[in-house]
């Protein structure tokens, strides 16, 4: 058995089968174990459910992550404009703007993806998201230079 020792000092122990003592939950990975009692079972585990608090509207949230995300998406929403000028598309999230963007500003290039049934840049092979195309192609704004980050 490995243990794992939670902020409260509450000692929480991974059985070598993984599996959740509380679910029938399992993992082989410890970090991933930890996550999943603190997340999902801190009441039995002598924790405090929910500890990280919204100060906007009093919502709790298990993890920091689910609150940071509560709160761009919620409270502090910064809008972001899409990049062609005459387009008035803002997004929550630089993502959203990178989709829209390969959707509506480089329909010729997604169209060219799908008949192929791969990426025209980088050859990638499966499922093409507009994520991707805006990543990788080259007539994209927001494209890396070189090598495509998703495909290295």
């Amino acid at each position: 058995m490995t243990s794992y020792k939670q902020k409260t000092k509450v000692l929480v122990k991974m059985p070598t089968s993984g599996k959740c003592p509380y679910c029938d939950w399992s993992s082989q990975k410890g970090s991933t174990f930890s996550m999943h009692i603190s997340r999902k079972h801190a009441a039995e585990a002598g924790k405090e459910v929910n500890p990280h608090k919204c100060n906007y509207c009093q919502m709790d949230f298990s993890a920091k992550t689910h609150l940071n995300h509560h709160i761009a998406n919620h409270h502090e929403i910064n809008l972001i404009n899409c990049c062609d000028t005459g387009c008035s598309y803002k997004g929550k999230n630089k993502q959203s703007v990178i989709s829209h963007y390969v959707i509506k500003h480089m329909p010729n290039i997604v169209k060219e993806c799908k008949a192929h049934n791969k990426c025209v840049s980088c050859d990638r092979t499966g499922t093409i998201t507009s994520y991707h195309i805006g990543k990788c192609h080259k007539e994209s704004p927001f494209a890396n230079s070189g090598e495509c980050e998703e495909c290295e």
